[in-house]
């Protein structure tokens, strides 16, 4: 046997597959038993009873072709499962490579053997890949995968922090995902923003406006107002400013650099902030929009979503209202 361009994942493998066609062809060579422990798929494939386990030896490699699996994807696979760290390191985890992986750890029911690796990637993949089609990605990962607390995290994720202009691009990727479901998404999203923009713009015209101002002729622009907005939305986690319209963004933005003093005929002078109602009063207007909105976008249950309805008769692997 020649080993001109085969990937020795297994050095001593009994196996050679051969996955994809034509010039995306990969051969890697990979243990058979290795494989039947991780996949009980492959555990049926080896066994004696089919073509494919039978006379297995490391001395003359049997090959499988694979053509239907993704080269790459499958490549990674078996280096997983085969504890190959060094190079699963050297890998560049695109979108679409995960997507396949996902795929392909489906297909073999490997969930529980790979999920450490998974969990490593989600993490990097929720710091690293564009907000928008890089989270769709994820979503329809954790949904191929049928793995309920990453479809929670992603679909809240989606929906809070894709940027405004974007919603109707993320129904041009190809996913797995409804339609309906991308759809129904967007339109929370687009709603939980116009709360949100609806009482900053209040907020900002109460504090700038000079309506904040009537309670005291003291008064001028509140600057401690601004800062307390900003802090109210880390609060909620609606900042940073992908959340909101950039026009808005940048008034919120202001009240980073902003003075903590109030201007008091061109002097500087304390704020009583602590005491000022009005203040208190535009503070709980964004509070109030803020959770209500983070309520419109929590995750999605995916047991309920796979069955078309809320279930109630507590089979969900996740507890919620």
């Amino acid at each position: 046997m020649s080993s001109t361009n085969i990937l020795e994942i297994a050095p001593e493998g009994d196996v050679i597959f051969i996955a994809g066609t034509a010039e995306r062809a990969r051969r890697l060579r990979v243990s058979s038993h290795i494989l039947s422990i991780a996949s009980p798929v492959f555990r049926n494939m080896f066994s004696t009873k089919y073509s494919e386990g039978q006379g297995l030896s490391g001395d003359d490699p049997k090959e499988i072709p694979l053509p239907e699996d993704d080269p790459l994807a499958l490549e990674l696979f078996c280096a997983v499962t085969h504890l190959q760290g060094k190079r699963v390191s050297e890998y560049s985890l695109s979108p679409a490579l995960l997507r396949s992986y996902a795929i392909l750890v489906d297909k073999y029911d490997a969930y529980w053997s790979v999920f450490q690796s998974l969990e490593l990637w989600f993490k990097d993949a929720r710091l690293q890949w564009p907000p928008g089609a890089g989270r769709v990605i994820l979503l329809d990962t954790a949904y191929i995968l049928n793995d309920h607390r990453h479809f929670l995290e992603f679909s809240n994720l989606l929906m809070v922090m894709t940027p405004v202009g974007d919603g109707d691009e993320l129904l041009l990727h190809e996913t797995l995902l409804p339609k309906t479901l991308l759809t129904m998404m967007i339109q929370r999203a687009q709603t939980a923003r116009q709360m949100i923009v609806e009482a900053i713009n209040k907020t900002l015209t109460w504090c700038i406006g000079g309506s904040m101002r009537g309670h005291d002729d003291d008064c001028k622009l509140c600057n401690w107002n601004l800062r307390h907005m900003l802090e109210c939305l880390e609060e909620q986690k609606l900042w940073p400013p992908e959340m909101l319209p950039s026009a808005v963004a940048t008034c919120v933005l202001f009240a980073t650099v902003a003075k903590d003093v109030t201007v008091v005929a061109n002097d500087l002078a304390p704020c009583a902030y602590s005491e000022c109602a009005n203040d208190r009063t535009s503070l709980q207007l964004i509070r109030d929009a803020a959770k209500e909105a983070n309520a419109l976008c929590r995750g999605l249950c995916l047991d309920c979503f796979r069955a078309g309805e809320k279930m109630t008769d507590g089979s969900c692997r996740m507890q919620h209202d």
